[in-house]
């Protein structure tokens, strides 16, 4: 009784008191109730940052770009519009086959569900891979 007695205050339970059914009931209450709100709280701030989360990846799957790309647009864009032209992200294919590049040409329930076991598609620009030279034997020194 010590501690719910330390937890709830002094006047949950009457001094003389060993069982839990000798609670004031109001008190109880309020204390519920504050963990309810509490509890609702934190959940909702959590839905509102998860939910604006999935809605900035949706965006950038609509778009075909990933973060570092969408801030890079972000420049050339601004950079467009001092000099009167209109940018258009070059790797935007419209927002069908933008959803069809990122989660393939299944059934959008199939998608959901399973995820894609084919390879992903290959770039849509080139790009050269720099040969490395093999690293040096390093056995001797040990």
């Amino acid at each position: 009784m010590y501690f719910i007695r330390e937890v709830f205050g002094k006047d949950a339970v009457p001094q003389d008191s060993n069982t839990l059914l000798d609670f004031d009931p109001v008190l109880i209450d309020t204390y519920v109730r504050q963990a309810y709100v509490f509890t609702f709280t934190i959940c909702l701030s959590g839905m509102i940052s998860v939910g604006a989360l999935l809605a900035w990846h949706i965006y950038l799957c609509i778009t075909n770009q990933t973060t570092v790309e969408f801030y890079v647009n972000m420049d050339r864009r601004q950079a467009c519009k001092e000099q009167g032209i209109q940018y258009h992200n070059p790797f935007d294919m419209g927002w069908r086959q933008n959803l069809a590049r990122v989660f393939g040409n299944h059934s959008w329930w199939l998608t959901v569900l399973l995820p894609s076991l084919e390879p992903p598609p290959p770039p849509l620009y080139p790009f050269v891979l720099k040969e490395r030279s093999p690293p040096e034997n390093r056995t001797a020194e040990r």
